[in-house]
Formats: structure tokens, sequence, C-alpha cells
């Protein structure tokens, strides 16, 4: 299998990312990942249960408003961040 180099630290990785990678691919997986942390996500607007919209930004936030409380998971909402 051949390997690229990472242009931010300078590792190997499998030359396939590139093909796969939508976005970043001449990064490797974890020099991309702190890169899509650090993107500036605009808010989205999603449906809540009572019919009203409200602005979102993370998967978090979409699981705190629109979980049922009767299945909410206090913990699963910490691990979405």
């Amino acid at each position: 299998m051949s390997s690229a180099e990472c242009q931010k630290c300078g590792a190997e990785y499998p030359s396939a990312r590139k093909e796969v990678a939508k976005y970043l691919p001449n990064l490797c997986i974890n020099c991309a990942t702190d890169v899509d942390n650090l993107i500036k996500v605009s808010y989205s607007s999603v449906p809540t249960h009572k019919g009203a919209y409200l602005p979102v930004r993370t998967k978090k936030d979409v699981y705190n408003l629109t979980c049922n409380p009767k299945n909410y998971d206090h913990e699963y909402s910490e691990n979405l961040s």
C-alpha cells in the first residue's frame, strides 16, 4: 500500500485517503480532525416536538433540544460534545 506525507505534521498516511477525503485530503486524520474542531459552524434550525424552530450548532444541541425527555441520556449527551 502506498503512502503520502501529511503537509502539516509530516506523518505518513495511506494515499487512499487522498482519493476518499472530501475535505483536507493533504492532511493525516489527526491533523484534519484538529482543523475540523476549529471550523466555525453557522446556526441551523431544527423543529422541536412542540412545533417551534430553535437554532443549533452541534449534535449535542440537536439531541438536547429534540430528544423526548423520557429517553434523554445525559451521559450520551456529554459524549456528543
